[in-house]
C-alpha cells in the first residue's frame, strides 16, 4: 500500500498535520464504489487533501460526477489526461495502487472524519503562521492583524461543522429545555423589552440575533430614541454596551441623565441648574450608579471604529461582560476604509457592507443590535416633511433587507413649529418587521431632555395611513 516516502514538498515533511493512508482509503474506495463520492464530497473538497495529485485525483472525480459518468480508474485517468495532469499525479500505477488490495468498503465516515480532522489542523497552523508574519512585519495595526485572524477563524468554524445544523423539526423541539412541551412553551416569546410597550407590541421586542435599524433625518431623535431603549434595558437588569461613535462617552452620560432626571440639556452644560434640577440630577446620577455597579451598561467611545476591529469588541464584551445587547450610533460613520484588506469603490458598498456585518454579528452571538442609521434628506422641504419608508434609508437599500426591523423617527413639528396640535408629536415608523406587524406607535417627544415618552395611544392624533 504505500509507495515510499512523501515527497520534499510534502505537509508531512514540514511538519503539518496529515494522514496520507486515510487520504488513499478515500480515494481508493471511491474507485471502487463510485457511489462513496457523494458521502465523500459532503464534507470534503479537493483542499482537504494535503497532497496536490490527491487533490487533483478528487477534483477530476467530481468534474466526472457532476456529468453522470461513471468513476473508475480508466475515466479519473481520462481526465487526468485531458488536463495534461495525469503524470504529476504519478501516472495510471499510482491511480491503480490506490484501490489495489483495498476490500470493498460500504462505509468510509471514519476515513472521511480524518481527512476532515487533518484539513482543519493544517488550516489552523497556517493561519497562526499567517498571523504571526503579519504581526512581525509591522505593516498592520493590532487591531488590522486581530481582524484578519477573526474573520480567518470564522470562515475555518464555518467549514468544518463537525455536527451539521441541518435536523428535522422533531429533533429541533425536543432539544429544547423541557422537550417539545417546553419548546411550545417557550420557543418564540417576546424578546427584551424596550421600555416603549407598543413598540414592543410592533416587533414582539428585542428578539436573540435580531438586527434593528433606528433612522431618521437629522436631528429628528433617533440617537434619543436608542439611548431611551439603552436605559430601559440597563434599568430592567439587561446588560448591554453602546458604541458611541458619534459623540465622546462624557456627552452620552451628559444627555442620559438629563433624560432620566427630565432637566433641560443646555443648562445642565452651561452649569446653570436650579435647586430643584441640581436634585434631579443627583438621583438620576444614584440610579446610573446603580446601573454600573451590577454592571448592567458599559460605554464605548471609539471616534475612528473600525469595522474588523467592531465584531472583536462585541465578542469581548459577551464573552467578559455577558451582554445581552449592543447598541452603535451610527452604522454610516463605521471606518471601513482603514482596513487594507476591504476596498470599496463607493459609499453605498462601504456601508452595504458593514451592514451585512452588524447582521452576522447579532446573528453569531445570539443578541440583539439597535444601530442608528441616517436618512436622505430630499433639498424639497415639502419632501422632508413626507413620513418616512424604509427605501429612504441613507446611502444604501442593502440595510432595509438586511434588518430584523426598521424603525423610522419622524417628528411632523420639524417641519411645521407652529402648529400647536404637532407639538411634542412623535412617530416610532415600524416600516418593516420579521416579526410582528408594520405600523406606526405615536409617541411623545420632550425635546428639552431629548426623551421620548410612550403615554399610551392617543385619542385623536390619527394616523393618516391606518385612518
Amino acid at each position: 500500500m504505500r509507495q515510499g516516502p512523501p515527497p520534499n514538498n510534502s505537509p508531512a515533511l514540514r511538519g503539518l498535520p496529515v494522514s496520507l493512508d486515510a487520504e488513499r482509503f478515500v480515494l481508493g474506495s471511491i474507485l471502487l464504489n463510485e457511489s462513496l463520492y457523494s458521502q465523500a464530497a459532503n464534507s470534503l473538497n479537493p483542499e482537504s487533501f494535503s497532497l496536490e495529485k490527491h487533490a487533483r485525483i478528487f477534483k477530476r472525480m467530481g468534474e466526472i460526477h457532476s456529468r453522470n459518468e461513471h468513476i473508475d480508474r480508466a475515466t479519473v485517468a481520462n481526465e487526468l489526461m485531458r488536463w495534461g495532469e495525469l503524470e504529476s499525479c504519478d501516472g495510471l500505477s499510482y491511480l491503480c495502487s490506490l484501490d489495489e488490495g483495498l476490500p470493498m468498503m460500504p462505509h468510509i465516515d471514519s476515513y472521511i472524519n480524518i481527512v476532515k480532522e487533518k484539513s482543519a489542523l493544517r488550516r489552523i497552523v497556517l493561519i497562526g503562521q499567517r498571523t504571526i508574519n503579519l504581526a512581525t512585519s509591522q505593516e498592520q495595526t493590532p487591531s488590522q492583524v486581530l481582524g484578519g485572524l477573526n474573520r480567518a477563524i470564522s470562515k475555518l468554524q464555518l467549514a468544518y461543522d463537525p455536527e451539521p445544523p441541518m435536523r428535522t423539526p422533531l429533533e429541533i423541539m425536543r432539544a429544547h429545555e423541557g422537550g417539545v412541551t417546553g419548546f411550545i412553551q417557550q420557543g418564540i416569546k417576546m424578546g427584551l423589552p424596550t421600555g416603549f410597550p407598543q413598540l414592543d407590541e410592533k416587533i414582539m421586542g428585542l428578539q436573540k440575533g435580531g438586527y434593528y435599524i433606528f433612522a431618521g433625518v437629522p436631528k429628528s431623535g433617533k440617537s434619543s430614541m436608542v439611548k431611551d431603549i439603552c436605559l430601559n434595558l440597563a434599568a430592567a437588569d439587561h446588560p448591554g454596551v453602546v458604541f458611541s461613535v458619534e459623540m465622546s462617552k462624557e456627552q452620552w452620560i451628559g444627555r442620559a441623565l438629563c433624560s432620566m432626571a427630565e432637566v433641560p440639556l443646555k443648562p445642565y452644560i452651561k452649569n446653570e441648574l436650579d435647586k430643584e434640577q441640581r436634585a434631579r440630577i443627583a438621583e438620576a446620577c444614584t440610579k446610573m450608579e446603580e446601573i454600573s455597579e451590577k454592571g448592567m451598561l458599559y460605554i464605548d467611545e471609539t471616534p475612528d471604529l473600525m469595522i474588523s476591529d467592531f465584531e472583536n469588541r462585541v465578542a469581548r464584551a459577551v464573552a467578559d461582560k455577558k451582554v445581552e445587547w449592543f447598541a452603535l450610533d451610527y452604522l454610516q460613520v463605521l471606518n471601513t476604509s482603514a482596513d487594507k484588506n476591504l476596498k470599496f469603490f463607493s459609499a453605498t458598498e462601504a456601508v452595504t457592507y458593514a451592514s451585512s456585518v452588524c447582521r452576522r454579528i447579532c446573528r453569531k452571538y445570539g443578541i440583539p443590535g439597535l444601530v442608528v442609521s441616517s436618512l436622505s434628506k430630499p433639498a424639497d422641504r415639502k419632501k422632508q416633511a413626507e413620513r418616512p419608508t424604509y427605501n429612504d434609508l441613507r446611502q444604501s437599500g442593502q440595510i432595509s433587507f438586511d434588518a430584523f426591523a426598521v424603525i423610522m423617527i419622524h417628528r411632523p413639528e420639524m417641519f411645521q413649529p407652529g402648529k400647536a396640535e404637532f407639538r411634542g408629536k412623535a412617530e416610532a415608523i415600524v416600516g418593516l418587521t420579521r416579526m410582528g406587524e408594520a405600523g406606526t406607535v405615536h409617541l411623545e417627544f420632550r425635546s428639552r431632555y431629548t426623551k421620548f415618552i410612550d403615554n399610551g395611544p392617543p385619542d385623536e392624533y390619527v394616523d393618516p395611513d391606518e385612518g
